[in-house]
């Protein structure tokens, strides 16, 4: 695990070189709990765990539209069907909850 962490942190740190670092949301960085994907846009309270498709690692902004995602996979070695099926999951993708410390909750559709 120490690993996905030191890697996380490098991937963090260059992107933070090219982007300003609040236009990045990373999960575990700057209050970010987690970052999730779901297929419809309007979100029922209590009820989106039925359209939850994933969750992304680190997700960058631009113009307040999202513009680049990256996972972080725990796993190794990782089949290639692992990595190629984030592709479609990212395509079906209608909405994005970024679920902060303080409850200050990021919504995207």
């Amino acid at each position: 695990m120490a690993k996905i962490d030191e890697m996380l942190n490098e991937v963090y740190e260059q992107l933070s070189h090219v982007f300003t670092k609040n236009n990045i949301y990373c999960h575990g960085k700057n209050g970010v709990n987690t970052i999730v994907l779901f297929d419809e846009p309007e979100l029922i309270p209590g009820q989106k765990a039925r359209y939850k498709i994933g969750n992304l690692t680190i997700l960058i902004l631009k113009d307040n539209m999202p513009f680049l995602s990256v996972e972080v996979i725990p796993t190794a070695p990782t089949p290639p069907k692992t990595i190629a099926g984030l592709l479609p999951v990212h395509m079906v993708t209608r909405s994005i909850v970024i679920n902060c410390k303080d409850d200050e909750n990021l919504n995207m559709t």
